[in-house]
């Protein structure tokens, strides 16, 4: 089973913003590099993620998403809970909400189904992104 950071507190009634939340609080210097955060969360958590990222910009190194394809249609046939549209969006606004703040990706190229014009949608959504 692949880790997935964002997933934290599902088993217990809780929720990744909660331990977002709790790091923060403490006083002392650090920053987070956030590793496989699935967009799901970012999508799911988007108002409370977005406002605390940016109250805490300094606290947080890098986040890395499995983003895995730009392509709607690649997306649904992965089973995603989420939209390349919505998770966009998302990144997009929290880049405002933290300008500077890193992102990386992981993209998946030549899932069973995928098409030239799938394959550029997630050229043009790495585009639009500017991850780095």
């Amino acid at each position: 089973m692949a880790a997935d950071a964002g997933s934290y507190g599902q088993d217990s009634g809780s929720s990744v913003v909660e331990l977002f939340r709790r790091l923060f609080a403490f006083d002392e210097k650090f920053q987070l590099i956030i590793n496989d955060f699935n967009p799901r969360w970012l999508v799911e958590y988007a108002d409370d993620l977005v406002d605390l990222f940016a109250a805490n910009a300094e606290k947080i190194d890098y986040i890395l998403m499995p983003i895995q394809s730009g392509s709607e249609k690649i997306l649904s046939l992965m089973q995603r809970r989420h939209t390349a549209s919505e998770v966009r969006e998302h990144i997009l606004a929290l880049k405002k909400a933290v300008p500077g703040i890193r992102i990386g990706a992981h993209i998946l190229v030549g899932f069973p189904g995928e098409t030239e014009e799938d394959f550029n949608a997630t050229l043009d959504f790495l585009k639009t992104i500017n991850f780095g």
